[in-house]
């Protein structure tokens, strides 16, 4: 999993969760995807990027699309994990 603006499917700067196969995912599928792969809980994932819980289930429900700024962080995170 990655997270990227660097994609056509990006959007006036909006990153976009992109599987192993560089395919788009849906925000709903993917954030808890790469909270799987950050070792992240909600309440890890929320302290992370800064938001509450009650913000981060929003956007897990897709009640909500997730904003830049979590996706950025949440991208920081995944590219410092391979480092």
């Amino acid at each position: 999993m990655r997270i990227t603006t660097r994609h056509p499917k990006s959007k006036f700067g909006h990153p976009v969760i992109l599987d192993e196969r560089e395919r788009v995912v849906d925000p709903l599928w993917g954030i808890d995807r790469v909270m799987d792969q950050l070792g992240l809980d909600r309440t890890a994932a929320a302290k992370l990027t800064g938001i509450s819980e009650r913000v981060l289930d929003h956007y897990r429900k897709g009640r909500v699309k997730p904003s830049t700024a979590f996706l950025n962080v949440l991208r920081d995170a995944l590219e410092d994990l391979d480092q």
